[in-house]
């Protein structure tokens, strides 16, 4: 869905998530491994909940920029369903409503410093509803916070799908009725029958808005259908051969994404023509301006561009997955789950961008605001480990985007190569550094399309690794797992390639299973190395340490000689200057002895 600032009502539905992320899309009931995850369209409330079986209830958690996202347990609220005599776990479809804040007349009034006070019209200020489709005709719209009920809306036949746009609902019923309703009102505001695709089970609806119009798309297992709900009577925009829909975004220039399982692509609604195609798995789509960002089942994000041929960026979380993601202005929202808890990042599009990755790794992030304090005003000590680090920050930030001249140049290198048969130039590009695995992809699918030219690939690929099985080489392993990987049954099945890649396949198996077989021996030859390396070391440790110490206790005996001999000198030099007055001497007088005369 887009948003626009102009737009004076927002809105975006979601539905409940799988775990595994099989589909972003509605489903008839939720199952005990689902969880409960969905942005309100500015991002100020997140509903999440993820074990419903077990608790009848959905976290409302507020989020704030100043704090840079991060949720304090004491605000987070809970929609007690059970109170309201409702499940969890009946629940189809949930999203949000968003609307302009009633009697927007409030002012609300700002101190700059010892100026007069500044009022601001807050016209702009929205309040977010949580819509519930409840099964079997039942929708119950909560407030943002989830402690009051706002409206209830009761279908009389069931309802199958739910879309939200702005502040309308938008419903289609087993009497394949599509419905628009207003999130405050019982009384639909339009109703009409599809009449494409009526006799088919619709498996997917959603309601779609730009600039420009409102769009609802509707699908079948083999075909999308887009309707125009505008007029007295809708009209089909478009009909298009497109099976297993499971999301879908209009573009800012009107064209239609459409995600499925194995691919995403981008028509032109006027023509009705494929515009752009990816090979990739779209469980959720979103859109930014020209780019199509999409949610796989690895819980990691693709970016993608019109007019290129692989991600233009991929965003991933560090032992995690993300469960979920929206459009905030020119930025993208993410949640990701912290071990049951959900985590929050704001990523612009210009990070998108000006990487080709994005790993959000919350752990590390977490030790340097703990450990931010601690270190403060203190020179720390220089560590090995201190040095991997800073490598690892030096790969991230090294990795920096290529151009898009530069992969359509790398490419038609190899192409050039593939056809003139020069080997060593083939594998000189195959190990550039200017491959990620997206790209290796994107060729293998795209280009080594003839068997000579697949063929020739696989034997050059192949010869590599069987020369040279130890060279760590992480590039060449990526063109080795996805040419096996895609293209792997078409030479070995072709009764022209089967013989030969057969025989280099046994060689190469051969290679590698006599480089593992040596891999202990040879691991266990560098831990002994490792141990007689530190032995060493230790002993040049310890033989300066006894020459330290035997230093110092000659320097110790030479002082206490020294000491000994000073303080003779020193009492025959007293005794030699004492001179004695009043009588006193060293000779022992009693005193009752002494006389004085009289």
């Amino acid at each position: 869905m887009k948003f626009h600032h102009n737009n004076i009502q927002y809105c975006r539905s979601t539905s409940i998530l799988r775990v595994n992320l099989v589909s972003s899309e509605p489903i008839s009931m939720i199952s005990k491994q689902d969880l409960i995850a969905s942005f309100s369209p500015d991002a100020r409330q997140f509903a999440f909940q993820t074990n419903v079986s077990q608790k009848n209830v959905i976290d409302i958690y507020p989020l704030e920029a100043s704090n840079g996202y991060n949720v304090n347990s004491s605000l987070v609220s809970h929609i007690d369903y059970e109170s309201n005599d409702l499940r969890v776990t009946e629940i189809f479809h949930l999203g949000w409503c968003s609307s302009l804040v009633e009697d927007s007349k409030q002012r609300v009034k700002r101190k700059n410093g010892d100026e007069n006070n500044v009022e601001l019209d807050t016209d702009t200020d929205r309040e977010n509803f949580f819509v519930n489709a409840v099964s079997p005709g039942k929708i119950v719209i909560f407030s943002s916070s989830g402690k009051d009920i706002v409206n209830i809306v009761q279908n009389k036949s069931s309802i199958l799908h739910v879309s939200l746009e702005d502040a309308y609902i938008w419903l289609l019923d087993n009497e394949n009725a599509i419905k628009k309703l207003q999130y405050n009102q019982a009384k639909q505001i339009k109703s009409f029958h599809i009449v494409d695709g009526k006799d088919e089970e619709i498996t997917y609806f959603k309601a779609l808005r730009n600039d420009r119009a409102t769009y609802l798309c509707y699908a079948s297992k083999d075909r999308v259908y887009v309707i125009d709900p505008s007029k007295r009577r809708p009209t089909t925009v478009a009909t298009l051969a497109v099976g297993t829909c499971i999301s879908s975004e209009i573009l800012e220039n009107g064209d239609l994404a459409i995600g499925t399982e194995t691919g995403l692509s981008v028509f032109n609604l006027e023509s009705k023509s494929l515009v752009q195609e990816w090979q990739t798995e779209a469980k959720i789509l979103r859109v930014i301006k020209d780019t199509v960002l999409c949610l796989n089942s690895e819980g990691e994000i693709l970016a993608f561009r019109l007019g290129t041929d692989i991600p233009i960026c991929k965003i991933k979380v560090v032992d995690s997955q993300i469960i979920e993601f929206v459009r905030v202005a020119d930025s993208v929202m993410v949640a990701w789950l912290n071990v049951n808890e959900p985590s929050f990042k704001l990523i612009s599009l210009g990070d998108l961008n000006g990487n080709d990755e994005i790993i959000i790794n919350d752990q590390k992030d977490d030790k340097l605001d703990g450990n931010e304090l601690a270190t403060e005003g203190k020179q720390e000590p220089h560590s090995s480990e201190d040095d991997d680090e800073q490598q690892q920050e030096d790969v991230i930030v090294s990795r920096k985007k290529v151009t898009k001249a530069e992969q359509d140049e790398l490419s038609k290198s190899l192409v050039q190569a593939l056809e003139s048969l020069e080997d060593a130039k083939i594998l000189e590009i195959v190990c550039s550094d200017k491959w990620n695995e997206h790209r290796v992809k994107s060729f293998i699918i795209t280009q080594l399309i003839a068997d000579d030219a697949l063929s020739k690939f696989y034997e050059v690929t192949a010869l590599a690794f069987q020369h040279n099985p130890w060279e760590n080489n992480e590039i060449s392993s990526l063109w080795m797992k996805w040419l096996l990987t895609l293209k792997g049954d078409l030479f070995f099945n072709s009764s022209s390639q089967s013989k030969h890649a057969k025989k280099q396949a046994r060689r190469l198996r051969a290679s590698l299973k006599a480089s593992g077989d040596c891999l202990p021996v040879l691991l266990g030859i560098q831990g002994r190395l490792e141990m007689l390396k530190r032995q060493s070391q230790l002993r040049e440790e310890l033989a300066q340490v006894n020459l330290t110490e035997t230093e110092g206790e000659e320097e110790v005996e030479t002082v206490l000689n020294e000491e000994e001999q000073e303080p003779s000198e020193a009492n025959d030099e007293y005794n030699n200057s004492i001179s004695y007055a009043n009588g006193e001497s060293d000779t022992f007088v009693d005193a009752s002895e002494f006389r004085s005369p009289a």
